[in-house]
């Protein structure tokens, strides 16, 4: 299994633990919030709703979940332009997702206080994120580049398959050409209308 920047994946969002603190910052209790959690990316935001699944992507999940491509050292991939992009490693993701979650107890082993989701990719494939594997047992191997010609129609195929799982989510049939296409618009012929008479040649 391979999914990266570019894909799509399904995050059923399972809720929040929150501290409660006195004034001077020491946690008396923890709170449980299953309200709407949002994430965004690209200037768009992604609102996970308790026990909905969701589909947004790779790089949204990325962000509030951890990369769950980072591994022991930090990496570089080309994305299909070949761009390149350096992928984290596991213990400065760690230290993003404590401080982005307010974690100011505890070692950079565990995370508290992040949301909690299982992650899946479109063929249902788990996905284990920085967040549900601080440690990273489990760590999503790094697609080397989609320049090859049997990758990119990997890279195709799995798009493909990702439109028609979104697409089947939001209810629309896409083999039905009246969804897809549009009719063309009727040719007009500019000599078909004789021209207007503005009165000059009276």
């Amino acid at each position: 299994m391979t999914v990266g920047p570019g894909d799509f994946v399904k995050i059923k969002y399972e809720g929040r633990d929150y501290p409660v603190r006195n004034k001077d910052g020491d946690t008396i209790e923890v709170n449980r919030d299953e309200n709407p959690f949002t994430i965004a990316w690209d200037s768009r935001a992604y609102v996970l709703e308790m026990g909905k699944e969701t589909y947004v992507p790779f790089e949204a999940m990325m962000v509030a979940f951890g990369d769950p491509r980072s591994s022991g050292a930090m990496a570089t991939v080309r994305d299909i332009a070949g761009n390149v992009m350096f992928i984290l490693d596991r213990p400065t993701e760690v230290r993003r997702l404590r401080a982005l979650y307010d974690n100011q107890f505890g070692d950079e082993t565990e995370i508290l206080y992040g949301p909690e989701a299982t992650i899946e990719d479109v063929d249902g494939n788990e996905i284990l994120s920085v967040l549900n594997d601080p440690t990273g047992e489990s760590v999503t191997p790094v697609q080397q580049t989609v320049l090859d010609r049997d990758q990119l129609l990997n890279q195709l195929a799995r798009q493909q398959r990702m439109i028609e799982t979104l697409a089947q989510a939001q209810g629309i049939d896409i083999t039905n050409p009246d969804v897809v296409d549009e009719p063309e618009p009727e040719p007009v012929d500019p000599f078909s209308q004789p021209p207007e008479d503005t009165g000059k040649n009276k």
